[in-house]
């Protein structure tokens, strides 16, 4: 980015999925970082986050792209996607996938 900060996107799909959620463990927004969670065509937006969201989910949708701000200022920063739900859709309704 122009001013040194870092822009990370990370997109994860599932082309039969109805729902895409994520859980997050170890996660921390220092001052100035931000995160959004959006779909593909972005018709739905979460965020921006600078507090810590214990759980992001996207309805009705087969992917998700997270996009996380950190600004120049910070060198270290820790991370981590605990767990990926996946809702299916069946003719009989909606089923969540094992967990991975």
């Amino acid at each position: 980015m122009p001013n040194g900060g870092k822009l990370w996107r990370v997109s994860i799909k599932s082309p039969t999925a109805g729902n895409i959620g994520l859980r997050f463990n170890k996660f921390e927004l220092s001052e100035n970082t931000f995160l959004w969670a959006y779909d593909e065509l972005k018709t739905q937006v979460l965020g921006p986050f600078n507090t810590k969201p214990n759980e992001i989910t996207l309805k009705d949708v087969n992917n998700i792209i997270l996009e996380y701000y950190i600004p120049p200022s910070l060198e270290n920063n820790n991370t981590s996607i605990s767990k990926l739900s996946i809702k299916y859709i069946f003719s009989c309704g909606w089923h969540p996938c094992r967990p991975l």
